[in-house]
């Protein structure tokens, strides 16, 4: 069996990950799938971000759901879609952005 890879493009916001994942999955063609980020998927879902002006009553709580939704989210799909590729004789998992970066995010910082 083929050694799976995973590369985790990061960085902030509107640094430039999505579309270099996209060149690194057109670069690498069928070797490649890409795996979404879940914080995209969370947010253009309807739920309000975890800002002052969201109009949520316990920010701080509101806050460590949307980012625990988001690490979940996150997890399940680094881990789903490198179960697909492994089946499917893929090589490369491309992901925008990983598990990790939500610490970045977390209320209190990564500890």
């Amino acid at each position: 069996m083929t050694m799976l890879r995973r590369v985790v493009i990061t960085g902030g916001p509107c640094g430039g990950k999505t579309l270099c994942s996209a060149a690194v999955k057109q670069a690498l063609g069928d070797d490649a799938i890409l795996v979404p980020e879940a914080s995209t998927l969370v947010m253009t879902s309807g739920f309000p971000p975890p800002v002052p002006d969201a109009g949520i009553s316990d920010l701080d709580a509101w806050r460590k759901s949307f980012q625990g939704a988001i690490l979940s989210t996150q997890q399940h799909l680094e881990e789903t879609w490198a179960r697909l590729a492994r089946q499917a004789g893929k090589r490369v998992v491309v992901c925008d952005r990983g598990f990790l970066d939500g610490a970045a995010y977390w209320p209190g910082g990564r500890d």
